[in-house]
């Protein structure tokens, strides 16, 4: 294995617009928020629109924090045979009881059930940041 040179470090920061594109590229992410004296990381099926991420949730489930502790963190990943990259959202949630907070097209590909007993709940990010591991070998 070769020792990165510092121009060549293995590790960068990603900028904002490819963090937007990552998170737009992809449809699974992980959702952090506190609930009690723990911090909860939910897997969600979710979507970006208009600089806001949204996914669906049912009424009862870990998400119910929400209302209590609006702050959370949003992660993502992208493994690939050469790289890894990562992009976390730090943001406020919003939980939209049994409502549809935009044009429900805009939704249809991370709607997981129409029931009466699914909520939405929308983080709008308030910081944004990204890494990228180049696997060295």
């Amino acid at each position: 294995m070769v020792d990165p040179t510092p121009n060549d470090h293995p590790l960068t920061d990603l900028n904002e617009e490819t963090c937007w594109a990552l998170l737009n590229a992809h449809s699974i992410g992980r959702l952090a928020l506190r609930s009690g004296n723990k911090i909860d990381i939910l897997t969600v099926k979710y979507a970006v629109y208009q600089g806001r991420i949204y996914f669906q949730s049912k009424a009862g489930e870990n998400f119910s924090s929400i209302v209590v502790s609006r702050q959370v963190a949003f992660e993502i990943d992208e493994a690939r045979s050469d790289t890894v990259k990562s992009v976390i959202v730090h943001g406020t949630a919003e939980w939209h009881f049994h409502e549809m907070p935009i044009n429900p097209a805009v939704l249809d590909d991370v709607r997981i059930d129409s029931g009466e007993n699914m909520n939405w709940v929308v983080v709008t990010p308030e910081s944004i940041s990204g890494r990228e591991l180049r696997i060295l070998g």
